[in-house]
């Protein structure tokens, strides 16, 4: 939460540790699993064949704990969940959560104005996520008319068959350009999940990966609508004349898929 510079000791990381000790699913290990509250199971959503969270006293490490400098009480399961709760307000992830939506939602380099803006909406409210996204909706910067985030290979796999009207018929169909082009399913390289800037999905060998997926389905795409009608369709007004003719005047329906799929409109969001 607040991040590699918030100012943490290893003492730190193992004290938390142990705090989560007996944080466990739901049906691993009968008669030492108790089912989560009510509140718990609000929030967190079952995992497949049931598995929710679940606490499991037996497995926790009794005894207070000191955190960045604040002690918490010996109180199990709720243990875990203050110390969260402190991390989640403190100033340090404000910071470093507020410029990290700001650099996903908007732009690889935001305006501080924007992140200021995120990081008093995130420390006004005690960390709510609902207000952090009303002030992100709020801000100018969010509304810009030309897009300045470069696409992740998923989000151009996903947006492209949303464009041509297509459904994978199988996952293997998804995985296997996702792997070419560096994003494979449910494989973040790091905790930190997948990057998020220009500079690591858009070098020359990406775009070539891009394009070669792009010419194959372009190849196989079906359908009544002419290509500058489906460039319409998904771009509206941020199909550019420049683009438009291209497309127009490309010398076959597999060609003008393939500029249009590989447009700089349609390549970022």
């Amino acid at each position: 939460l607040v991040g590699a510079d918030g100012g943490y000791s290893q003492a730190d990381v193992t004290e938390f540790a142990r705090a989560l000790t007996g944080w466990s699913l739901e049906g691993q290990g009968a008669g030492q699993t108790r089912r989560p509250n009510a509140r718990r199971a609000a929030l967190v959503a079952d995992q497949p064949g049931g598995n929710g969270f679940a606490f499991r006293p037996i497995l926790h490490e009794p005894g207070e704990r000191t955190v960045m400098g604040r002690r918490h009480a010996e109180g199990g399961e709720a243990q875990g969940e203050a110390i969260l709760r402190d991390l989640a307000t403190r100033p340090q992830t404000a910071k470093r959560l507020a410029r990290r939506i700001a650099v996903h939602f908007v732009a690889d380099d935001p305006s501080p104005a924007l992140v200021d803006a995120l990081e008093k909406a995130w420390l006004s409210s005690n960390g709510r996520l609902d207000v952090v996204a009303r002030a992100l909706i709020a801000a100018p910067e969010a509304w810009a008319p030309a897009p300045a985030k470069v696409k992740t290979p998923y989000e151009f796999i996903v947006s492209t068959h949303r464009a041509l009207g297509t459904t994978p018929q199988r996952p293997q169909g998804l995985q296997q350009p996702l792997i070419a082009m560096g994003q494979p399913a449910f494989s973040a390289p790091s905790p930190k999940g997948w990057p998020d800037t220009a500079a690591d999905w858009a070098g020359p060998d990406a775009l070539v990966k891009r394009l070669e997926w792009a010419s194959t389905v372009a190849d196989v795409a079906r359908g009544q609508r002419e290509p500058v009608q489906i460039a319409e369709a998904a771009l509206g007004p941020r199909l550019s004349d420049r683009t438009r003719t291209a497309v127009s005047r490309a010398e076959s329906r597999p060609e003008a898929l393939t500029l249009f799929l590989m447009s700089p409109e349609f390549q970022r969001r």
